[in-house]
Parts: structure tokens; sequence; C-alpha cells
């Protein structure tokens, strides 16, 4: 490690220049832990906090961080991942990619950061497993903000494989049975873009069911306002854009790929879709079974 904390109180790191480390900054049990402006080169992993609370972490540059670029794990509060640039990240290993966040009590703020290449080495070879952008697992709230995940290599990926552009999972959503009160957090995924691979989804909001009444997964989600360029092949299953939740507002998107294929799979959750352009089908949408052509449009 080129740079450890531990049990640290209000901690700014600052204007620092990291490379050719296993980890580049690893940060532990720590409040307020602020990781600004610095840059990462050639690590296993740039930036690894554990069991923080209310960490910031802004305006870094992480070159080529061969697992992953910025991973978070077992925080609490507000984390805020803001305004990285994020390159060549997660070309080895086997659950590799950009911005990772794992056991996040609190909100996890993911805004206006750029991932480009995941899964691709600086010299353009791939990692040949399925890589990720930005992955949230068992995150009680989420905000994913204009964002930009893309690759200057459109090929080099290779086809077939799972890739995600965005992957998330909420951490609990508790019902007292059909028609009763149902308690569960929010997750707003709003004005990003998203440009890849993924053999069944680009973008993908996930659920685990543990009981009839309890499911590890977002309650309200919110999707608007995102742009997706879903290439590469595809399977006979899946869909560009999968959500998964209680209920939904997706409005405004533009979602292009295979039009043979489903653009949107809402997965039968209440809510409301309007106003999206899509390459392919919304599909598994019981809010218009009669009049969603009006509401939406499909171009090639």
């Amino acid at each position: 490690m080129a740079v450890a904390l531990n049990d640290a109180v209000g901690t700014t790191l600052r204007g620092n220049v990291i490379g050719r480390a296993a980890i580049g900054l690893f940060a532990n049990d720590g409040r307020h832990t602020m990781v600004i402006q610095n840059r990462f080169a050639a690590s296993g992993g740039a930036i690894v906090l554990i069991d923080e609370f209310a960490a910031s972490i802004e305006g870094n540059l992480v070159d080529e961080g061969r697992n992953f670029g910025i991973a978070i794990s077992q925080a609490t509060g507000r984390i805020a991942i803001t305004g990285n640039r994020l390159r060549n990240c997660g070309s080895a290993g086997a659950f590799s990619g950009g911005i990772v966040a794992m056991m996040v009590v609190g909100e996890l703020a993911i805004c206006n950061n750029e991932v480009v290449d995941a899964g691709i080495a600086a010299d353009g070879k791939p990692n040949n497993v399925a890589t990720f952008g930005i992955v949230g697992i068992f995150i009680l709230e989420a905000l994913v903000s204009e964002n930009l995940v893309t690759t200057t290599l459109p090929e080099a990926r290779p086809d077939g494989l799972e890739d995600r552009a965005l992957a998330l999972i909420g951490q609990w959503e508790f019902s007292a049975g059909q028609n009763e009160l149902t308690i569960g957090f929010p997750c707003t995924i709003t004005g990003n873009k998203f440009y890849g691979k993924g053999l069944s989804a680009l973008v993908q909001v996930m659920e685990v069911p543990v009981s009839a009444n309890w499911r590890l997964r977002f309650e309200r989600l919110f999707y608007t306002q995102n742009y997706c360029n879903h290439f590469g092949a595809r399977g006979d299953r899946g869909a560009t854009v999968n959500l998964v939740g209680s209920a939904a507002v997706v409005m405004g998107n533009q979602v292009k790929g295979d039009i043979r294929r489903p653009s949107i799979d809402l997965n039968n959750m209440a809510g409301t879709v309007v106003g999206n352009i899509t390459s392919g089908d919304i599909i598994n949408d019981p809010n218009f079974p009669a009049n969603e052509i009006q509401f939406n449009r499909r171009l090639q």
C-alpha cells in the first residue's frame, strides 16, 4: 500500500501522485475521510475504503487500476464519489471494473464521473471475464447522476459476456402483505450516458428474494433522462435496461440497440412510463396495456 489510514477522523488526502502500488490508498474505520484531486497510476486498485463513515472521493484521476479503480465496502452515512476520471480499470481479475461499492448503509451518491475503457488494458488487451463500469451491491439508497461510462475501443471487449455499464442491488424492502405498507428506499438514476456491450443487459437494477415479504432491492426507482447505446452480440433473453423494484418512474430516456431485442424491461412494476425513445420494445409494462405507443416512440 502506498498510503494507509486507520481510525482517522477528518483526514484529507489531496494533490498526490501515487503509482505502481498494489493499493494506492487504503483507509479503514475512519470518519469524514476526503480523497481529493489525486492521481493514481498502474495499481492493483487505486482507492479502497472499508468501514468508513461519510467519506468523499472527489476529482481524482485513476489510470490502470488493474482490478478496479475505486472500491467502497461496509460504509455508513452518505458516501460521495464525484467528478472522478477512470481509464483502463478492470483489465485483470475475476471481479473487476471501474467503481464498486458494497454494503452501504446510507446513501451512495455516484455523480459526474467518467469511466472509460473498463475491462481493457492500456495496450488494448481485454479482460476475458465480465467487467463493469459502475456496480453497487446491497446499497440502502442510491443516486447515480450525470456519469459517462464509455469506451474508445468498441470492439475490444469480447462478445458474449455479461458486462454492465451499471449494475445495482438494493439493500432491503419489507412488505406487510398485499395492499399493506411497504418499507424501503429509493434509487435515482438520471442524466447518465452509458455505452458498451452486455449479453443480456447494459444497465441492470436487480433484486434478491429472501422471503414472501422481504427482498433485497430498492423499493422506488427513478430512471430518467439517460442515454444508452448497447452494441455487440445479444442473447435471446434480456433487455438493454432491466429494472426491478416496487414502483418506477421511467421517463425521457433514449435507448439504442438491436431493434429485434427489447430496450426496457419493467418486470411488471407499477409506475409511469412516458416520453422514451427506444430502438426495441418496452416489455413487461402493466401501466399502459393499450396505449403505450401514444406516450413513447420507437426509432431505428
